[in-house]
């Protein structure tokens, strides 16, 4: 009977044992953030673009550096966050053939280029959004506000402004703003998930051209409280894409451009497991195809080759003392290595 008994317990003992190794190392990442905190983010974006043009190749280089304030104003019975972000600061540089740009919204008595305008109108401004746990924007209130203001800010002839106004809808409105956010700096899974487990997602996404991403992430390391998720994303121009009407300053007629692209971005986004919230990130974004022309003057479509290397960098400004150890040797996030596609 003893022996009965002591087999039935050791079996019972295993079966916990086993219950609980099923779920030994799933992470529920979220995001969960105090109201009356506030947590910055510096998110930079380089990029080079390559045309193989009949006079020789043509580049163009930008960089775009951004630092934002997001102040967590309250939690709904939901538990979205009520998100307050304030764009403290710009920096951007442009260099292209017969063209060089830098303004930087810090420096006291900086010049606003004509061509920064618009993006200049942004340091300062402030919009309220409504964040839910699983890092989706649920609620985006005050960006028509800023868009407004960005609009009017354009230097822009009379001919002109129009299509440039159109364009700049695209490139700032709501719907591009929320798709680069919750992409970049919260790539969340839908639920628990252990070291090598992925998840998979599609969006599109329409900035001057669109592209479509069929995105695979992965926890691919947790280490000090922190949440490493890889980055494996196909891209391509998904057929049927509109592109960018250019108008002639005289209104005597517009060029088309449009992209014919395919590429890759990886990379990783390091997270902290307590609240869900990034602490770094690198990707490294790689795109090849054509440049398409159309339109007055063009007989027929033009195809140029195109090349367009972009570097993605995503930091909290106030990381909690536990990340510095966050990332292992060689992960991009730590030593600025994107191993690009």
């Amino acid at each position: 009977m003893k022996r009965r008994r002591a087999r039935a317990t050791a079996a019972v003992l295993w079966l916990l044992a086993a219950a609980s190794g099923c779920g030994q190392g799933k992470l529920r990442l979220e995001l969960q953030l105090a109201p009356g905190t506030t947590r910055r983010l510096e998110l930079t974006i380089e990029s080079r673009s390559e045309q193989e043009t009949p006079m020789g190749p043509q580049g163009t280089s930008q960089k775009l550096v951004l630092l934002i304030a997001h102040e967590v104003k309250g939690r709904t019975s939901e538990g979205n966050h009520e998100i307050v972000a304030r764009y403290e600061s710009l920096r951007l540089e442009v260099t292209a053939p017969g063209l060089k740009i830098l303004y930087d919204s810090s420096a006291p008595s900086a010049a606003v280029p004509a061509e920064a305008t618009a993006l200049a109108a942004l340091a300062g401004e402030q919009i309220e959004m409504e964040l839910s746990p699983q890092g989706r924007i649920l609620r985006l209130d005050g960006w028509e506000r800023v868009l407004e203001k960005m609009l009017s800010s354009l230097k822009a002839s009379p001919e002109m402004r129009p299509r440039m106004e159109e364009d700049l809808r695209r490139l700032a409105g709501g719907d591009a703003l929320r798709s680069g956010l919750e992409m970049l700096a919260w790539p969340l899974p839908p639920g628990p998930v252990a070291p090598g487990e992925a998840w998979t997602g599609r969006m599109d996404w329409d900035l001057a051209f669109p592209l479509r991403f069929d995105m695979r992430l992965t926890l691919s390391r947790r280490s000090g409280g922190m949440a490493t998720i890889a980055h494996d994303t196909q891209i391509s121009t998904p057929a049927g894409g509109r592109g960018l009407e250019l108008m002639a300053p005289d209104g005597s007629g517009s060029t088309k451009l449009s992209y014919r692209l395919r590429g890759t971005q990886k990379g990783t986004t390091v997270l902290e497991e307590s609240t869900g919230w990034p602490a770094r990130g690198l990707i490294i974004q790689s795109l090849e195809g054509a440049l398409i022309l159309e339109g007055a003057g063009i007989s027929a479509p033009v195809e140029i080759p195109t090349r367009i290397e972009s570097r993605l960098t995503l930091r909290s400004v106030d990381p909690p003392a536990e990340a510095e150890d966050a990332a292992p040797d060689g992960d991009p996030a730590e030593t600025g290595d994107g191993g690009g596609g």
